[in-house]
């Protein structure tokens, strides 16, 4: 997983995309309208891009799993990605995810 991040980078809109797609323009939008900047160095990331024939809920425990562990691969990224260039970035997260992946994630990316 590739997250794009520049010693310049000010937060991180992260899209959760599990059961449906998150546009970037509402996203950035919604940071905007939220008193935020939501263009200006600020970067983006999609975790689990939507795919309607991979529903997760109609899935077995072993994409659970998966899932789970998707997650842990992109925090430690992230976390690695950030100790490089000397960030700690406030991840605007916008989910369309099962609620325990969300919070799982928010975990792993305490801050």
């Amino acid at each position: 997983m590739d997250i794009h991040l520049t010693p310049r980078t000010r937060a991180l809109i992260l899209r959760y995309e599990h059961e449906r797609a998150i546009a970037e323009p509402t996203a950035r939008d919604t940071l905007t309208r939220s008193g935020r900047e939501g263009d200006q160095d600020v970067a983006t990331a999609v975790l689990h891009p939507f795919d309607p024939t991979q529903r997760l809920r109609a899935q077995g425990a072993e994409s659970w799993a998966l899932a789970f562990e998707e997650n842990e691969h992109f925090a430690d990224t992230l976390l690695k990605k950030e100790a490089e260039l000397g960030l700690d970035l406030p991840v605007h997260l916008f989910g369309c995810a099962p609620l325990v992946l969300m919070l799982h994630l928010g975990w792993r990316l305490s801050r």
